[in-house]
């Protein structure tokens, strides 16, 4: 993890030197964000190697979760648009519908932590009531 770390540092530094120029401060951003990811899939890879097969169902669950994100994505941009109102109210209406789509989503498309959190949810409720 040191060195990883180390390594990204310098990836940062010399994207921050790169894109700085061009992009301004969100060369900056845009830099910090891209070693990030670096780290993040180094450390992923190196996990993997020490534990063993944690990447097993990660590309499906990956892929439904950013399947959901992209299409709540659409759908809050489009919500956007044909709603009307003052702009506070209309805030509220798409967060709370990109919200239900998402967890939605997720549920329909069985993601496990979707289901966790609705089992949950339910198991509160009846405590409460």
């Amino acid at each position: 993890p040191v060195k990883a770390a180390a390594f990204c540092l310098l990836i940062n530094a010399a994207l921050n030197f790169l894109l700085m120029w061009p992009f301004k401060i969100a060369g900056i951003a845009l830099a910090s964000s891209i070693a990030a990811l670096i780290n993040f899939v180094l450390l992923l890879v190196a996990m993997n190697r020490r534990l063993g097969g944690i990447m097993n169902g990660l590309r499906s669950f990956a892929f439904r979760v950013v399947f959901s994100a992209f299409v709540c994505g659409l759908a809050i941009k489009w919500l956007w648009f044909v709603s009307f109102g003052n702009d506070v109210l209309r805030l509220i209406v798409v967060s709370l519908a990109g919200i239900g789509l998402y967890a939605g989503l997720c549920f329909y498309l069985e993601v496990d932590q979707a289901r966790r959190a609705w089992k949950w949810i339910v198991e509160q409720k009846k405590q409460r009531f």
